[in-house]
């Protein structure tokens, strides 16, 4: 009985917000026209939301960006006025994009007076945040992913010098490039040039497309309308700049995408329809539009990419990003092996590249130290020269410490203050009341109250009291004057949720610990990456998370109000390491008592950078030494097979390797190399070759003898080709072959397993360029020997 019950109270609580949309009306303005790419895409979005209820959506569009004028302007208003006097009444308006917004503002007081207003596809994001805070509207902001592209452009061009930035006379256009600007100012990046339509026109365009050279590429905002005023379609000017210049085109918005542009981060403006429906639906059931906050566009946005223009531009597929769409994507065959000089270019291309990526992330890696450095200043000095005042005391109300600040709000000194209670510094009628305060403070961790203070120059001052227990037991009060509310109130706000964010929502991993290493205090950010709860985390000693903290000759280094800064690592709950620049200065928490604040830059990402760079110039060096050997009058092949099979283990990081050359087929792999397995293997490897058996190379180890290609797995028993190993053979966890080839004949291969890490593509690629130069030894060698036989040959006859 219940449960029909409650199904009843369902169906009726459905059926009344069903019938509280039905019948609704809305209207819809565009500021462009039905033949703008955007306009259906905004549409549909919003009638699959609204069709549901069955709200009827009405249709206005402005064709801004094809007549940009009053008289279209005047045109629109006085149709506009007149549909509306002699039409029943709308029960919500949407406009979409910037031009539409702005016409609603202007006449928000007349045509649109009472009407709930949605906006979506918004690009000046100040006006939509005015439209929010004083008119009470919501809506959708147009959030481009401009960083994104730019940094989606340099991926896919690594050699790319310039981003040209192609603009219009538009507000769209003119908003998007102050926009660009600003972003490209942000990351420090100034190799970009501007094409600007409102300051030349049509006829001039072609000319300055054809100068723009093969290494730049093109970033497309708007191409509508010129400094005359004259306007094009989308299609046809991108027509103009796809026949005049020969760099990559890219884009932020769907339309163009299959028809010239290579891609980008674009903008999905199907979702933004729906989610503005989403935010009408909401105020037709009676939600006020100003508790509905504005929505940010970034998560519709997609790298959208077109093949044939990757195809044209010669981009490979391993530099796309994951989950990229792909138009006119047809998968195709493997490519052809390429031969021993063109992999020898592409590796002196590679390196070359390397080069320019390393000397890019070297100045990366300067800027964030240099930005954590000031971080940490900037910490310090609100820290000792904060403008509002900071008190510390004890359950007891015995004030422990004050700053400057306090000093000077309080006409006290510091040492009159520290023989004081907190409540002495109140007026008598605020008095009891703070009592009751301190009780509640110290059982609920928290408490904002305002009291009256007799300052010690006698005159009285109403303050306002932030209060909060540390772990220690100690409390912290922010203490702000606000006799003058009008004057302070807008710092006060600023300053405690300054440091309330550094205190307890630092980005740094924060905690503070006593001299003997006991934790004192951890914010949100250290708990969270390194794996502890709370809890766990107030149990450990500083040691337990940097063990070279754990004498005390180490911490009394630490043990100073200068900053010091360490390189270490911390160790996670689970075991693993996180390499960190730690930084450590003593402060006052109470009378005679000092602790250790310490934070924590995570320095994963710069770690990770300076192992891939010396990897880098272990291989150049390791392929320099291989070659070295091959360019002798008369190279050793066994020298050769030597150094490969050394640098290749090496480079690696594997525990067992083994190197082979093949005289046939037929006859099956000599082993020339092979790592010295010691007491972990018991199976005689001496004089060892692998043979086929049915016709091809069994098991796992002859999988890239039979197929020509790399094998590269890290679960070795799982591989479909793996067939177990034989009694007594060594365990093989992880495993990778790469098969030694000269112009598509197998003559060796390669074999790595148990590496000290998961193999990865890159150490595939570095085994591959490996082979390659050992199929190259034994071919030269092949050929000494044929050109031997063949004079021994002459000589018979003679």
């Amino acid at each position: 009985m219940r449960k029909i019950l409650a199904a009843l109270i369902l169906i009726f609580c459905l059926a009344t917000v069903t019938s509280a949309v039905e019948d609704k009306r809305v209207l819809f303005i565009s500021s462009y026209h039905p033949g703008f790419p955007t306009f259906f895409d905004q549409v549909l979005g919003l009638k699959n939301v609204l069709d549901e209820h069955d709200v009827l959506l009405d249709v206005e569009f402005m064709d801004t960006k094809r007549f940009f004028t009053q008289q279209n302007y005047a045109n629109f208003t006085r149709l506009l006025k007149l549909k509306l006097e002699n039409s029943p009444p709308y029960d919500a308006l949407v406009v979409a994009d910037d031009n539409a917004l702005n016409y609603a503002i202007l006449h928000r007081n007349d045509m649109f007076s009472g009407l709930p207003v949605v906006f979506l596809g918004i690009n000046n994001e100040q006006t939509g945040k005015v439209a929010a805070q004083d008119f009470g509207w919501t809506g959708v902001l147009e959030a481009v992913s401009m960083e994104q592209t730019v940094g989606l452009m340099r991926h896919l061009l690594p050699d790319m010098r310039n981003v040209v930035v192609i603009t219009d006379a538009t507000t769209t256009g003119q908003s998007d490039l102050k926009y660009f600007k600003s972003r490209m100012t942000l990351r420090g990046d100034n190799k970009y040039e501007i094409i600007d339509l409102s300051k030349i026109s049509w006829k001039e365009l072609p000319a300055l497309l054809r100068a723009i050279p093969r290494s730049d590429s093109i970033l497309l905002l708007a191409p509508y309308r010129d400094k005359d005023g004259i306007t094009k379609t989308f299609p046809e000017g991108l027509a103009v700049i796809r026949d005049n210049a020969v760099s990559p085109i890219f884009h932020l918005w769907k339309h163009g995408m299959g028809d010239g542009i290579l891609g980008g981060k674009i903008v999905s403006f199907k979702e933004h329809g729906r989610l503005a429906g989403g935010l009408v639906l909401k105020i037709l059931e009676g939600v006020a539009p100003a508790s509905l906050p504005i929505i940010p566009g970034k998560d519709a946005n997609v790298v959208t990419l077109d093949w044939d223009e990757l195809v044209r531009f010669q981009i490979p597929e391993e530099r796309l990003p994951k989950n990229s769409v792909l138009l006119n994507y047809t998968p195709s065959f493997v490519e052809k092996n390429r031969t021993v000089v063109l992999q020898l270019g592409g590796l002196i291309l590679f390196l070359i590249l390397v080069i320019s990526y390393l000397l890019k992330l070297n100045r990366s890696r300067v800027l964030a130290e240099a930005s954590a450095q000031d971080n940490w200043d900037q910490y310090r000095a609100y820290m000792e020269s904060s403008p509002v005042g900071i008190i510390a005391f004890d359950n007891k109300g015995a004030i422990l410490d004050t700053n400057k600040a306090m000093n000077e709000m309080s006409a006290y000194s510091p040492m009159q203050l520290e023989n004081m209670s907190v409540l002495d510094l109140l007026s008598d009628k605020d008095r009891r009341i703070a009592q009751n305060g301190l009780d509640i403070l110290i059982r609920e961790s928290s408490r904002k109250e305002s009291y009256e203070i007799v300052r010690g120059d006698g005159r009285s001052a109403l303050v306002r009291f932030s209060g909060n227990r540390l772990e220690n037991g100690t409390m912290l009060a922010f203490c702000q004057d606000i006799t003058d509310e009008t004057k302070t109130h807008s710092d006060q706000n600023r300053i405690e949720n300054l440091f309330r964010g550094l205190l307890e929502q630092s980005c740094s991993l924060s905690f503070v610990t006593s001299k003997d290493g006991s934790m004192l205090f951890v914010n949100t950010k250290a708990c969270d990456t390194l794996g502890y709860s709370r809890a766990e985390f107030m149990v450990l000693k500083l040691w337990n998370l940097d063990p070279t903290t754990k004498s005390e000759e180490a911490r009394d280094e630490r043990w100073t109000r200068d900053t010091v800064e360490t390189e270490t690592f911390l160790h996670r709950k689970d075991g693993s390491l996180l390499p960190v620049l730690m930084r450590t200065s003593m402060v006052s928490i109470g009378p005679d008592e000092d602790a250790l604040l310490i934070a924590a830059q995570d320095l994963t990402e710069q770690y990770e950078e300076l192992q891939c760079e010396k990897r880098l110039q272990d291989s150049t060096y390791a392929y320099a030494d291989i070659i070295s050997t091959l360019a002798e009058p008369r190279p050793s092949t066994q020298d050769a097979a030597r150094k490969v099979h050394y640098w290749a283990k090496k480079l690696t990081n594997s525990e067992f390797s083994y190197l082979g050359a093949i005289e046939s087929l037929e006859r099956g792999m000599q082993f020339l190399e092979l790592s010295d397995f010691g007491e972990k293997c018991s199976i005689d490897v001496s004089e060892f070759v692998f043979k086929k058996q049915d016709g091809k190379f069994p098991a796992l180890w002859g999988e890239s003898l039979n197929t020509g290609k790399p094998v590269l797995t890290n679960e070795a028993n799982a591989h479909p080709a793996a067939r177990g190993l034989p009694e007594g053979h060594v365990h093989i966890a992880r495993f990778l072959s790469v098969p030694c080839m000269y112009e598509g004949e197998i003559l060796g291969q390669i074999g790595l397993a148990n590496a000290d890490h998961d193999y990865t593509a890159d150490d595939q690629l570095i085994v591959e360029n490996l082979a390659s130069l050992y199929a190259l030894a034994i071919y030269q060698d092949r050929m000494e020997k044929d050109l031997e036989q063949a004079r021994q040959e002459r000589l018979k006859k003679a």
